[in-house]
């Protein structure tokens, strides 16, 4: 193949010649179509070079590298551009802004439609904005297309993630049916024995024959007007007490009243590393369906951190979700989900 086409170098673009440019574009993706001939980005052409598909000369090799060598980003592009079509699933190219890649996954083709699926590259080192997830995430579903990030370790390997906005249902909305009294002991609640109907719908955990309620319980229940506390007074606000040691507490909260509000049962999620582990239905009958994470549009992800959240979810048969708190308040649900291309 590489003695097939003629290479040139036009500008900051790599121009495909000849008898196999048409093979080239429809077999990678890489490149559009101009004027019989194959135009391609610097990283598709070292991504075609690196793969065997063509063979560029030491001169235009130089070029592109001094072109290149200057932008952190190139070689995650190429690492993901070969990884992806060397999987023979996926053709692809760069690009379009703010996405890294558009791929076609078979039996889609370049020759008669547009690609269906945006990926977004990062190194294990960079932090994951949320508010940009949430813009590029947008994005793609304004033009409908599927979201995937891609994440390159030191040694090249890159982990795959599918990225949806989802809209989390439970099946559970019984409520107290009577008020409960107790007493406010540091930052929880004690309920006495008229909490037999907090228990029933799964708020607090025996302990001694107890019903222990927690921060996130204790100030939901009040507010709904089920409890009544000893050493509490009516109009003092729990969360905002526990601001002065949690600064994320009120970002918690919101979550917590929000999956409350749509029939899910809230638990902690500490054991698992997230702030929620969330059931859709009776938790003494089935396993818990989510672990949440609470953040806000400020908030920076960690790669490694969102690597080991996906995989211990899914290792335990449960999704992991961000809860995005919204400066209106109103809360936006991100599934991030491994993949194996």
């Amino acid at each position: 193949v590489p003695r097939m086409v003629q290479i040139s170098l036009v500008n900051s673009k790599v121009v495909i010649s000849g008898k196999r440019y048409k093979k080239i574009w429809s077999t990678t993706g890489l490149g559009r179509i101009e004027k019989d001939r194959l135009v391609v980005s610097p990283e598709e052409a070292i991504a075609l070079h690196l793969m065997g598909r063509i063979k560029l000369s030491d001169h235009v090799l130089d070029s592109i590298w001094e072109q290149t060598s200057r932008n952190p980003g190139t070689f995650k592009k190429v690492l993901a551009l070969m990884d992806l079509i060397g999987r023979r699933s996926y053709k692809g190219h760069i690009g379009p802004d703010p996405y890294d890649i558009s791929l076609w996954k078979k039996p889609e083709k370049p020759e008669n439609s547009i690609p269906k699926i945006r990926v977004k590259l990062y190194y294990d080192y960079e932090e994951i904005s949320v508010n940009d997830l949430l813009r590029i995430l947008e994005g793609a579903l304004y033009s409908k297309k599927r979201l995937m990030i891609g994440i390159v370790d030191e040694e090249g390997d890159i982990l795959y993630y599918d990225v949806k906005k989802v809209d989390p249902i439970g099946g559970l909305s019984k409520v107290p049916e009577e008020k409960a009294s107790g007493v406010f002991i540091g930052d929880r609640a004690i309920a006495d024995s008229s909490s037999e109907k907090l228990n029933e719908t799964f708020f607090g955990k025996k302990l001694f024959g107890m019903l222990m309620l927690s921060p996130l319980e204790t100030e939901f229940l009040r507010e709904k007007g089920y409890l009544v506390l000893k050493r509490l007074k009516h109009e003092e606000d729990l969360i905002e007490k526990l601001y002065k040691y949690d600064k994320s507490v009120k970002a918690k909260y919101i979550v917590y009243k929000d999956l409350r509000s749509r029939g899910h049962v809230v638990k902690s999620g500490f054991k698992y590393g997230a702030h929620f582990r969330v059931y859709k239905d009776n938790p003494n009958e089935a396993h818990s369906n989510y672990l949440v994470t609470v953040t806000t549009p400020e908030d920076k992800l960690r790669p490694h951190i969102v690597s080991s959240m996906v995989r211990l979810s899914q290792s335990v048969n449960k999704k992991f979700l961000l809860a995005v708190v919204l400066e209106n308040l109103t809360v936006q649900y991100i599934a991030l989900e491994y993949i194996k291309p």
